[in-house]
């Protein structure tokens, strides 16, 4: 069977992180090992783990300071052990037993050999606190956007569906690839691997749903409320005169992370120019470049005066 190092980072979880650590042990077809990094909870989240998993022989716990989200992830997948494939989790979710399977079948299916980097993410069936169902997330393909002028505007990869084999967990932890840690300020850990992945691998995508999706009050990042809050934020934004940076960071430490990687001249080209996109001259040139205007992909309105306004992620 497949090594999968599965990686949890936990805060404040404890009303429902017993029953997703039940859901990935009992997971089918793949040997297991759990990686949980507690980020400084203040709630039961520890004493649940200590008394119920410290004695777990594949499960490993670790208890941090508060680094944030996007930081927790990325230790420990720097750290962890050699295995076969690797896979994010989020506390408050429930996986079906054959989740990692399916990915691991996905993987082999689609590249040549283990030694091509890919990454695996898929759709996700939404439920309540009280875990009824209420949906799909993404109702068709055409929700998901897998190229790399789109990946770098708008993640639609969650971290907690990835799953990506053992040559890109060596690529994205090599020393001079590591992201900044204030790039986590501005962005989370999903949204690098899957643009990294993109740019020195394969990326894959998967229209079924082998997990429930917890939406409730204390989500970190929520399906329901993402929109309202990205609405709110631009036009605070745009009326008090500052302008949003994150695509220009994210794009420059992409840059950055792959300038000794042999990548696409042309996906170089499109990062170069998403990197100048929090400055005038960079926004005239990703305008007046009308083969990248027709490849962003955005909900509504006119493109350019998105790009102007900053209001493409």
């Amino acid at each position: 069977m497949d090594t999968v190092a599965v990686l949890m980072s936990t805060y404040n979880g404890e009303k429902y992180i017993e029953e997703q650590i039940r859901s990935i042990l009992r997971q089918t077809g793949v040997d297991i090992f759990l990686i949980i990094r507690d980020d400084g909870s203040s709630d039961r989240t520890k004493e649940i783990l200590e008394t119920n998993y410290s004695k777990y022989n594949n499960v490993k716990i670790i208890y941090g300071e508060n680094v944030g989200v996007g930081n927790s992830f990325m230790d420990m997948l720097y750290d962890a052990p050699d295995a076969e494939f690797y896979a994010f989790a989020d506390q408050d979710d429930i996986w079906l037993e054959n989740k990692l399977c399916k990915a691991i079948e996905k993987v082999n299916a689609e590249i040549e050999d283990e030694n091509t980097p890919c990454l695996y993410g898929s759709n996700q069936m939404l439920i309540d606190g009280n875990g009824k169902q209420i949906g799909l997330k993404n109702k068709s393909n055409r929700d998901i956007n897998i190229d790399t002028v789109n990946l770098i505007i708008r993640n639609c990869y969650a971290g907690c569906t990835m799953v990506f084999n053992r040559a890109l967990k060596k690529m994205m932890s090599l020393d001079n690839v590591r992201p900044d840690k204030k790039y986590f300020e501005t962005k989370l850990h999903d949204e690098w691997c899957v643009s990294f992945a993109q740019l020195v691998g394969k990326v894959i995508y998967d229209e079924n749903s082998y997990m429930l999706y917890r939406q409730h009050e204390n989500n970190v990042v929520g399906v329901k409320n993402a929109g309202k809050i990205k609405i709110i934020r631009r036009i605070l934004q745009v009326c008090f005169g500052k302008r949003p940076v994150a695509l220009a960071v994210h794009a420059s430490q992409l840059l950055e992370s792959t300038k000794l990687l042999n990548i696409d001249e042309n996906d170089e080209k499109i990062i170069y120019l998403f990197s100048k996109s929090n400055t005038l001259c960079g926004k005239l040139n990703i305008i007046t470049d009308k083969d990248l205007i027709k490849k962003i992909k955005v909900n509504n309105g006119c493109i350019r005066l998105k790009v102007m306004l900053g209001c493409l992620e």
